[in-house]
């Protein structure tokens, strides 16, 4: 072997030798990311919201690629975990998530989820304004039911007593946790408006109602 075919050796086994090692450094980066972040997807699958929020955090702080899935998905799920939590950072961190990831699918649960807050904050106008950026269609039977039923209580709250009637009717005839009050403030509205047949319809669907009868 010719001293150039050596040292051509020697530089080819150098690149391959600092090529594996930049391989691993990079791989170990990557797998601690992807550690913290299913970590803290056990942890939210197991409802230890705390804990859960703190891996996300985690894996945020380590995470190379800011327009990754995985990054978008920790956030994602930070916020959510927030909202479990009671935060005060809560509904910034959904608004936040929504603002960066306009097009992702978790948008549309985005929306609900503050809709929910908002009705438990008593915030009536910001239910209304969340929950009005979703297509009902969108969710599962279950939370339809809830979206119909928060919605059209909220508009109730804020006097926007047709658009109240018209999320309320949907529930009217659906057996479930919201048929009794949504007949109850269904018939209120229409009792208010002079639909007297209306309202008595709506109010004796409710005389075996532990609550409303």
């Amino acid at each position: 072997m010719g001293l150039r075919s050596g040292l051509q050796a020697i530089g080819f086994l150098l690149f391959i030798s600092v090529s594996s090692v930049t391989i691993a450094q990079e791989t170990e980066i990557y797998t601690n990311e992807l550690k913290h972040y299913r970590r803290g997807l056990e942890l939210y699958d197991k409802e230890k919201y705390s804990a859960a929020f703190n891996a996300f955090e985690l894996a945020l702080e380590n995470m190379q690629e800011p327009s990754g899935m995985a990054y978008e998905e920790a956030t994602y799920h930070k916020a959510l975990c927030a909202l479990h939590l009671f935060n005060r950072d809560a509904e910034y961190l959904l608004k936040e998530f929504i603002k960066h990831y306009p097009e992702s699918p978790r948008v549309k649960n985005a929306y609900f989820q503050l809709g929910r807050y908002n009705y438990r904050q008593k915030q009536w106008e910001e239910v209304v304004l969340y929950l009005s950026e979703l297509d009902p269609y969108d969710l599962t039977p279950e939370e339809r039911a809830e979206y119909y039923f928060k919605k059209g209580y909220a508009q109730f709250r804020e006097e926007n007593y047709t658009e109240a009637k018209r999320d309320l009717y949907q529930l009217i005839d659906v057996p479930g946790t919201y048929h009794a009050p949504a007949n109850y403030y269904y018939g209120h509205i229409a009792y208010e408006d002079g639909n007297y047949e209306t309202a008595l319809k709506s109010f004796t669907k409710l005389k075996t109602d532990e609550k409303f009868s």
